[in-house]
């Protein structure tokens, strides 16, 4: 959040720096910053949409979003073959704040076997749907049908 105090220290400096464009990568917040810049400065702004939380209005995939998409697809193929080689669940815990955005789009990249996030349940129903993922990777199990399971989650969940 933005203070009187802090944003006349910004423009000092930018005016003491004979600066005459800020431009500016992030979210909301830093773009947000960047308008309340621009009510007590007059050089040029410039404000380009940069966040993992893919929150911004009329963008369908930021710079940040789509970073993180890439990193967390090939750190989750190497998961893969652990999980594969020892037989073992994995829970992934992937940025969302806000959106679960990340966790879906990964989620179907990799073709992770349970995707959860704040979107596909409620906070009442948290319990219930651990035990239903249990029960299904305990099925899976039984069946033979696979000897590994990957599951991800938005770290929203999470913080519950």
């Amino acid at each position: 959040m933005c203070t009187v105090t802090g944003l006349n220290q910004a423009v000092s400096s930018l005016i003491k720096l004979k600066i005459d464009t800020l431009i500016i990568i992030g979210g909301d917040g830093s773009l947000n910053g960047l308008l309340a810049i621009k009510q007590y400065w007059q050089g040029h702004v410039i404000g380009l949409p940069g966040t993992i939380d893919n929150d911004l209005d009329g963008t369908d995939f930021t710079i940040g979003y789509s970073t993180a998409i890439n990193t967390a697809i090939e750190a989750i193929d190497k998961i893969r073959d652990t999980a594969d080689a020892f037989d073992r669940v994995f829970v992934i815990e992937l940025m969302g704040r806000h959106s679960g955005h990340i966790a879906f789009n990964v989620g179907i990249a990799t073709g992770a076997e349970q995707i959860i996030s704040f979107e596909n349940f409620s906070p009442d129903q948290t319990q219930e749907k651990v035990i239903q993922i249990v029960n299904d990777i305990a099925k899976q199990h039984q069946l033979g049908r696979s000897s590994y399971h990957i599951v991800i989650c938005g770290l929203a969940v999470l913080k519950r």
